[in-house]
């Protein structure tokens, strides 16, 4: 079934209404005409099928034909911090973060993130972050909109996370197998992850870098937060892969991908 993403606020009783970007995309895009059903999603949990009934020059109206609950993300949510890379890649994992049912993103400045400042992502950019969201959640037909958080400094992020309660954090680092070598704070991902399971926590944040990975002044600076980097392997992984697969290794270790809690896509 076609999908659509639309504001929640499109939604009155049993019609949705369709106008602008939906608008555009269900009639200008996948040509559909009155009478076809299709699926459209706000990010409430629900899935709408609807039936098309009023084309007209700027708008569309549909009528509500079943209501259908998608599956909820299972326990523990995982969240995603990374030093933001360069945007093309940052759009990617985006999209994918979407797809493996990540809660949510934290991009951040550091001192070799693509962007060193918050003020220097503009409005213009955000939007199309957002439209990559939304789109990844029509294509998933996920429940939920992943919340993509406001870019701000790796420091600041700590001591927030700290303050709200510090759920436990996986850190990967290509230097973790060299630190644990020489006898310092170091971790596998494998041993870090039976640690952080039998804490049976409700949430659990994976960190990872940008192209240049994290200088020294900042791999010390976790450490003093309790945030000890693990190792992915021998391989230095792109930004991008280090997330998908430390994203998915999570999700394997917490049978999330269909086995205590059955079916998840």
């Amino acid at each position: 079934m076609r999908r659509i993403f639309v504001d929640p606020s499109q939604i009155e009783s049993q019609q949705v209404q369709l106008s602008d970007e939906s608008f555009h995309h269900a009639v200008s895009v996948l040509r559909m005409k009155s009478g076809e059903e299709f699926g459209v999603m706000c990010g409430d949990g629900y899935l709408y099928q609807c039936r098309l009934e009023k084309i007209e020059k700027k708008s569309a109206s549909a009528q509500i034909v079943e209501r259908i609950k998608l599956p909820e993300l299972p326990k523990p949510e995982v969240h995603l911090a990374i030093s933001l890379p360069r945007l093309n890649t940052f759009e990617w994992i985006l999209e994918k973060s979407v797809e493996l049912g990540v809660k949510s993103i934290q991009p951040l400045t550091s001192e070799f993130s693509f962007i060193k400042r918050p003020a220097e992502l503009s409005e213009n950019k955000i939007e199309r972050l957002q439209k990559i969201l939304r789109g990844a959640t029509e294509q998933s037909q996920r429940g939920d909109l992943m919340e993509l958080k406001p870019l701000i400094p790796l420091a600041d992020w700590l001591k927030g996370h700290q303050s709200a309660g510090g759920a436990p954090c996986l850190f990967a680092y290509e230097g973790a197998e060299t630190m644990a070598q020489a006898g310092k704070a170091a971790k596998t991902l494998k041993g870090a992850l039976t640690e952080i399971k039998a804490q049976n926590p409700q949430a659990i944040w994976a960190l990872s870098g940008s192209e240049g990975g994290f200088s020294m002044k900042e791999v010390q600076l976790l450490q003093s937060f309790n945030h000890f980097p693990v190792s992915m392997g021998h391989q230095i992984l792109r930004a991008e892969t280090a997330c998908l697969a430390l994203v998915s290794v999570i999700k394997y270790e917490f049978d999330h991908m269909g086995d205590a809690n059955g079916p998840t896509g």
